[in-house]
């Protein structure tokens, strides 16, 4: 018989390999997502205003699902503080905690993005 044979062992062996790549990214990415919404959770209770009751700085809260978090306080007028209002100066606590830990949170998903690669 005559014909063409092609040996896919190897794109065998990288689609698993591109696999096992794609299990381990997914659970480091899922760890700095974790790991960064705690640093900002920090950041934002360390520079939240404490009035008399310490409500918003306590109420600051993380929940995590997989690649995604919610940050944030669980008192109606954390708003009002941190973007202000129209008696009352913004301060700010939460974004400004969110960008200081975006370049360390960039940087460690941009070496899973690399290691996949390599």
């Amino acid at each position: 018989m005559t014909g063409f044979y092609f040996d896919l062992s190897e794109v065998r062996n990288l689609a698993a390999d591109l696999s096992k790549a794609g299990l381990t990214a997914s659970r480091e990415a899922q760890a700095v997502v974790k790991e960064t919404a705690d640093e900002v959770q920090s950041l934002a209770k360390a520079a939240a205003p404490v009035g008399p009751t310490g409500d918003l700085q306590s109420g600051i809260s993380v929940k995590t699902s997989g690649l995604s978090a919610e940050i944030g306080p669980n008192v109606r007028y954390a708003s009002f503080v941190e973007l202000g209002t129209r008696r009352m100066a913004p301060e700010p606590y939460l974004f400004p905690a969110a960008e200081a830990a975006r370049p360390k949170f960039e940087e460690r998903m941009a070496k899973i993005a690399d290691g996949i690669l390599k």
